[in-house]
């Protein structure tokens, strides 16, 4: 599964279609909140992170799902992976659902103070990496950047999906933030983040 993280994070950018009316402007690096009343749903709620929104598509990931906590150990060793000895760094990582899409997949959200190769970056601070090669090189070098979060799934729209739902008044648009990002929260942190909302498209 996550041997093939790398495919997914190029898939994940090729959602295809055609896309109609009127273009909004991309929305990459931009928060997504639910309005308070769309219908029940994995949705409700939540604030997404976009982190690509063009033509083809859009994909980004839920962040106030939370589903626990594993030591960084724990999980490397769940996935065979050698443990250096002593180990620098044992931090506790926050998991989070990211989306209904690929929900058996892993993905590693991170401040960019840990700087990854081969990455997807939103709004130039929120870094997409391959979980399995940025958890080792944690492990190695007891180098953890300031924030890090592993989600499980992402959520994904075809073209002209996410302007349609924008349109509808499922969602309200705003900056990001560390605080709303990496909040782990769920009712509050939607809440501040609805009160925040500023930006009219």
């Amino acid at each position: 599964m996550l041997r093939a993280i790398h495919l997914l994070l190029l898939l994940v950018l090729t959602l295809v279609g055609c896309a109609s009316g009127d273009p909004l402007p991309s929305l990459s690096g931009k928060l997504l909140v639910a309005r308070p009343g769309m219908s029940p749903n994995l949705f409700s709620h939540s604030i997404v992170l976009v982190m690509n929104h063009d033509e083809q598509g859009a994909f980004g990931f839920i962040l106030n799902r939370p589903g626990g906590e594993a030591k960084l150990a724990d999980l490397l060793s769940d996935l065979d992976q050698k443990l250096p000895e002593p180990m620098p760094a044992n931090p506790s990582l926050g998991m989070f659902l990211g989306g209904p899409v690929e929900m058996g997949s892993l993905f590693l959200l991170h401040s960019a103070d840990l700087p990854s190769k081969d990455t997807i970056t939103a709004a130039g601070r929120y870094v997409l990496s391959k979980p399995l090669e940025t958890m080792g090189r944690m492990a190695q070098s007891g180098q953890v950047p300031k924030h890090v979060m592993l989600l499980l799934g992402y959520s994904g729209w075809g073209a002209g999906q996410l302007e349609n739902e924008v349109e509808r008044g499922d969602w309200e648009i705003i900056d990001p933030s560390d605080d709303l990002v990496f909040s782990g929260q769920v009712g509050e942190a939607w809440q501040r983040a609805w009160d925040r909302r500023s930006i009219g498209l």
